[in-house]
C-alpha cells in the first residue's frame, strides 16, 4: 500500500474504528505494535505515548475514583477507587495511546506534502460549500506533526514571537498531487471502510 491517499483513508478508519470500539482497541493495539516492530518504528511510537503519559495518568486517577460502582478498597479518608472506574480508566487510556499511535504511525509514514495532498482530495466534494479545504488540509497536517514534536516553553515562547510579526513570510512551499485510485484500490477503500460498522456490529 503505496498509495498515500489509501493510507490517509486506512488511518482515518481505524480512528473511527478506535474512538466507537470497545474489547477491540486491545486488538487494534497489539496489531500496531506488531506493525511497529516488524519496520523499526517502535521507537517512534514509544515517544509520541511518552509525550501523553502524564494526561494518561491524570485521566486514569480521576475516572479510577470517580466512577460508581463496587469498591475495591475503602481508605480512611473515605476516598475509594471502584472496579466500573479502573475499567472505564483502563478503557479510555487504550483509547487514547491507540489514538496516538495511529496519528504517529500516520504522519511517520506519510510525508507531509502527500498528506496534505491525500487530505485536500479527501476533501475536494466540500468545495461546493465553499470551504477554504486548502488552508484546511495545510492546518490539520501541520497540527498532527506539532502534536508529536516535543516543544518546549522555550520554543513555545519563540513561536508567540513570530506570530506577531505579520508581515513575516512564508518560507514553506506546499506542492499538492493528485492521487489516482485503481479498481483494486477502490475495493480496498470499500474494504476499510467497513472496518468501522464491523466493529460496531462485534463489539459486546
Amino acid at each position: 500500500m503505496h498509495n498515500p491517499l489509501l493510507k490517509l483513508i486506512f488511518c482515518l478508519s481505524l480512528i473511527v474504528s478506535i474512538s466507537i470500539g470497545h474489547l477491540a482497541n486491545i486488538f487494534f493495539l497489539a496489531v500496531m505494535l506488531s506493525f511497529a516492530l516488524f519496520n523499526n518504528q517502535f521507537g517512534v511510537i514509544v515517544k509520541a505515548c511518552l509525550r501523553i503519559r502524564w494526561i494518561v495518568l491524570v485521566l486514569v486517577c480521576i475516572t479510577t475514583f470517580n466512577e460508581p460502582g463496587k469498591i475495591i478498597a475503602i481508605f480512611s479518608f473515605g476516598l475509594a477507587p471502584t472496579y466500573e472506574g479502573l475499567y472505564s480508566a483502563l478503557y479510555h487510556a487504550i483509547r487514547l495511546i491507540d489514538l496516538m499511535m495511529v496519528v504517529s504511525l500516520m504522519t511517520n509514514n506519510i510525508k507531509r506534502d502527500d498528506l496534505i495532498s491525500a487530505i485536500y482530495q479527501l476533501l475536494m466534494p466540500l468545495k461546493i460549500l465553499k470551504c477554504d479545504i486548502e488552508r484546511f488540509s495545510a492546518r490539520l497536517c501541520l497540527t498532527l506533526e506539532y502534536v508529536q514534536a516535543p516543544i518546549t516553553i522555550k520554543d513555545t515562547l519563540l513561536q508567540i514571537k513570530s506570530f506577531t510579526h505579520k508581515d513575516r513570510p512564508m518560507n514553506t512551499t506546499i506542492k499538492l498531487s493528485f492521487f489516482e485510485l485503481k479498481f483494486l484500490e477502490l475495493l480496498w477503500v470499500f474494504m476499510v471502510s467497513l472496518l468501522p460498522f464491523l466493529v460496531l456490529y462485534l463489539q459486546p
